[in-house]
This record gives C-alpha cells, sequence and structure tokens, in this order.
C-alpha cells in the first residue's frame, strides 16, 4: 500500500478486469473493470497511525482476511521491489489444558505458539470468539458455573492460522437435597440433585457428629431419589450430600 500517507484520511481501490464487449455491442471492444477491493483508511477509525506521513508503508497480515478491516494492516518499511519474505505458518507449541475448579475461583488457559511474527491470538468458548481475550493466557476471574463449557484458541499471521485442542472448564457445585418423603415401605426417599461434581456420597446420621455413607455415585443423572430402608428403624434422620474429589 502507498509509503508515507500525507494524510489522514484516504481511500483507494483495485480492480480486475471482465471479459471484454463483443459485437454488436455498441462498446464491442472495451474491457470493463470490476471492483475487487476497496479500502477506507482513517486514522482516526482504528487504523495504524504509523502511516501518515512517516515514511513507512501499510502492510497486509492475512492476505485472505478482509481489506477494509483496520487490524489486518500494520506500518513498516516500505517493500516494494523486495524479495517476498518466507513467512512461516503458525504452529502450536503447548495446548491449553482442561480444568475444574469451584464457583468463585479464578480459571487460567494458556497457550503457546511459534511462527513468522507477529502473531495474533483468540480464544473462544464453544466456537465464540471472546471479547478482548487476544492474549496468549486467558484469566477467567470469579468463575460461575454458566461459564463451564470448551474453549479453545486460534492463532494467526500472514501465513495462515492454526486452532489449539479444546480444553474443557468444568465448575463444580455441591449437590442439593431437593426433599424427603418418609414413608414404612422405603424408610425415606431422598430425592436430589447432585450438581456438578464427578461424584458424590449421600450421607446420613441421627445425631450430626457421626453421618455413615447411604450411597456413593459417579455420573449421577439427577435430580432423582434414593432410599434409605434404615430410617425406618431411627426416630430422627439427617441428611446432607458432598462431592467426592
Amino acid at each position: 500500500m502507498p509509503a508515507g500517507l500525507a494524510t489522514t484520511r484516504t481511500t483507494w481501490s483495485s480492480f480486475r478486469p471482465d471479459a471484454p464487449q463483443l459485437p454488436p455491442h455498441p462498446d464491442a471492444g472495451y474491457v470493463p473493470a470490476i471492483l475487487v477491493e476497496k479500502v477506507n483508511y482513517d486514522i482516526n477509525d482504528g487504523w495504524s497511525k504509523g502511516a501518515a506521513g512517516t515514511g513507512l508503508s501499510l502492510q497486509r497480515r492475512a492476505l485472505q482476511g478482509y481489506g477494509n478491516d483496520p487490524t489486518n494492516w500494520f506500518a513498516a518499511v516500505p517493500t516494494a521491489g523486495a524479495t517476498a519474505p518466507v513467512l512461516i505458518p503458525p504452529a502450536i507449541d503447548l495446548q491449553p489444558a482442561s480444568l475444574v475448579v469451584k464457583p468463585g475461583d479464578d480459571a487460567v488457559f494458556s497457550v503457546l505458539a511459534s511462527g513468522t511474527p507477529p502473531l495474533t491470538c483468540q480464544w473462544r468458548r464453544e466456537g465464540l470468539a471472546l471479547a478482548e481475550s487476544t492474549a496468549l493466557t486467558l484469566v477467567l476471574t470469579q468463575v460461575q458455573t454458566y461459564q463451564a463449557g470448551n474453549y479453545d484458541a486460534v492463532i494467526s499471521n500472514g501465513a495462515g492460522a492454526v486452532t489449539s485442542t479444546v480444553a474443557r472448564l468444568s465448575v463444580t457445585a455441591p449437590p442439593q437435597l431437593l426433599g424427603i418423603r418418609w414413608g414404612a415401605d422405603v424408610g425415606a426417599e431422598v430425592s436430589l440433585d447432585a450438581g456438578t461434581g464427578p461424584a458424590f456420597e449421600l450421607l446420613a446420621s441421627t445425631n450430626l457428629a457421626e453421618w455413615t455413607v447411604v450411597a456413593r455415585f459417579t455420573n449421577f443423572s439427577g435430580p432423582g431419589p434414593v432410599n434409605d430402608p434404615a430410617a425406618s428403624r431411627v426416630p430422627v434422620r439427617f441428611y446432607r450430600g458432598r462431592i467426592v474429589p
């Protein structure tokens, strides 16, 4: 692109020839021009100020990227007539790791990449870009359960892009006791929701000091009932649930 733009705002366009007009068209021989791309440069609209009257030129980051996007251009020494550099596509050297955290904790994902600079990074959740998440390290503070999901990072440069492996963020939530139904046939039928822990136990006590395990589950698809026949043999029965590490 032009070197040393003398203005803070300018527009340039590129065209390609269309098929020439053929007889008996009145403009036979005329070769129409088709607009390929139009770029509106304006340093007040996010474009690099380095190419405005400095002698530097605007150079494209990704050849296939949208032309009128300020982030797809950077200011550098003019390269007209120079041998084109060999660009090395990005490669991910360290993949992000899956995490399991409790609500309110911080979650940190990291990725390391190599390739011809400049490298850009965009973090995504479930395939959707996260706003202002373009550093190689993604920090989620005071995580809540709704933020659980699949995260990955897209690394790109002028030679292409590469996507990291998916890192799963799991946010544990404590099991919840929803209610108890008493009956001579079942003793106690405890309705519960196991939350999002990898495993949990249902505990029972008659004095709130000594607890015994009524049932232990992995991959419980709650909410649902758990029967405790021993409840019919004692006058008082207390219950609690806990996540098993």
